[in-house]
């Protein structure tokens, strides 16, 4: 049983005949037209109709179509706001598919050993159902399309986060919790983001954009971080990412480079040492004169690249790898010493790594420089019809496009910065 986090989205309708009708056909076996209590209004049938389809196409997308698998989601009421129906309508929903066995329902739990959000468990009979029909994973993308709310701030184009934190029982780290888009309703940075993120991605959709895996891009989501209160200034984070578990930024960099763009091939723009670089920014460091920011005198470039990352984003020098960061330089071959054995010789190359404050450029404000310098090159080139794809500090451009691309992305770096940055 899979134990990954996939998000219920609730982003997807059928866009087929064969699959609508499958999906009335549920509808009809699990009476949501009828009820006990009172006679539904056409309204509201519709508006079951309309979250019996959601909750089924984004589940049967999320798990694969996997028996066993689940997708995750909060369920509070407010989460619902503008989405097209109400907290009420999904419970009836998952409700009546959980009595009729298409799928196990698990509340969400918080307790010092554990938290996580509600789960959807999707199970064999949800799966036979539309495989003995012809629906199957391999022809699942041809029969769905994705549902756009009317409601701007139900839009599944930007999130905004609270910071991540620790239980002090255990000391367990939790990534920070979704805050409801439905507080920034009057918010004209927020609506600006909103805007800016769907007219980004209409115009995206438009490119036939293909994997060597066989994935398809999905749209793109600008996720801040740090939240904290209401007058909140959308200043930490914000990096651009992708949906969905096929989504082309989770590739290895050899495998996106076989990525195409209206059958073309494409050209991934680089900014080399791009934290690094937007600190010196910060710091009123003078910016080195070199073609390798990780060329250190007795560090190996991957292993100095690893710990100078990680001391910019958690803002004082690293003296422990976290075992990720471990495990991954080890499996490349590298024979490692201790974090703390590589505090000399880097902080003898860049002294002001030894000063980091966290309230003057901590990783939020790292990442909200980046990825402003990032979406503002994508809408240059988006006003001269070239579409491009982020992998945070780097566009998936095509190969035609890549002098352009390097060129107004190096631009806009200077423009924030006053830096010429190293492009590659």
């Amino acid at each position: 049983m899979s134990s990954k986090f996939i998000p219920l989205y609730l982003n997807l309708i059928p866009s087929t005949s064969c699959l609508n009708s499958l999906l009335e056909e549920l509808f009809e076996t699990l009476a949501l037209h009828k009820s006990r209590a009172y006679r539904h209004s056409s309204k509201q049938i519709e508006t079951r109709r309309l979250a019996l389809n959601l909750i089924v196409c984004s589940l049967l997308k999320g798990t694969e179509m996997v028996n066993g698998r689940f997708c995750s989601r909060t369920i509070e009421p407010n989460s619902f706001t503008g989405i097209g129906f109400s907290r009420a309508v999904f419970d009836a929903v998952i409700e009546r598919l959980e009595q009729q066995g298409y799928i196990k329902f698990e509340r969400g739990k918080v307790t010092p050993q554990e938290r996580f959000l509600s789960r959807f468990f999707i199970k064999l009979k949800l799966i036979k159902f539309f495989k003995q029909n012809n629906i199957n994973i391999e022809n699942l993308d041809d029969n769905l399309r994705r549902y756009i709310p009317t409601d701007i701030i139900a839009k599944p184009y930007v999130e905004v986060r609270t910071g991540s934190y620790r239980l002090l029982e255990t000391g367990k780290k939790f990534k920070g919790k979704l805050v409801s888009n439905h507080i920034f309703r009057d918010n004209e940075m927020f609506l600006s983001q909103m805007l800016k993120m769907e007219e980004q991605n209409n115009f995206l959709f438009d490119f036939e954009f293909k994997l060597p895996n066989g994935g398809s891009f999905n749209g793109l989501r600008r996720i801040f971080n740090n939240f904290n209160h209401k007058t909140y200034e959308f200043n930490h984070g914000g990096r651009l990412y992708g949906n969905y578990e096929d989504d082309y930024q989770r590739l290895p960099k050899k495998q996106r480079s076989k990525i195409t763009i209206n059958n073309e091939p494409t050209s991934e723009v680089d900014i080399h040492g791009s934290f690094l670089t937007i600190a010196h920014y910060l710091r009123g460091i003078p910016f080195p004169k070199t073609n390798d920011l990780y060329g250190i005198d007795g560090v190996h470039r991957d292993i100095a690249k690893s710990w100078i990352n990680l001391t910019l984003t958690n803002s004082k020098p690293l003296k422990q790898w976290p075992s990720k960061s471990k495990a991954d330089l080890i499996d490349d071959g590298h024979k490692l010493q201790a974090a703390s054995h590589y505090i000399a010789p880097i902080i003898n190359h860049y002294p002001f790594l030894a000063t980091m404050r966290k309230e003057e450029h901590g990783w939020g404000t790292l990442q909200y420089i980046e990825s402003n310098i990032i979406f503002n090159t994508m809408l240059e080139l988006k006003e001269i019809g070239i579409p491009s794809f982020p992998v945070h500090d780097s566009l998936i451009v095509k190969e035609t496009d890549r002098m352009t691309c390097m060129g107004l992305l190096e631009n806009q770096f200077a423009k924030v910065t006053g830096i010429n940055p190293i492009i590659k």
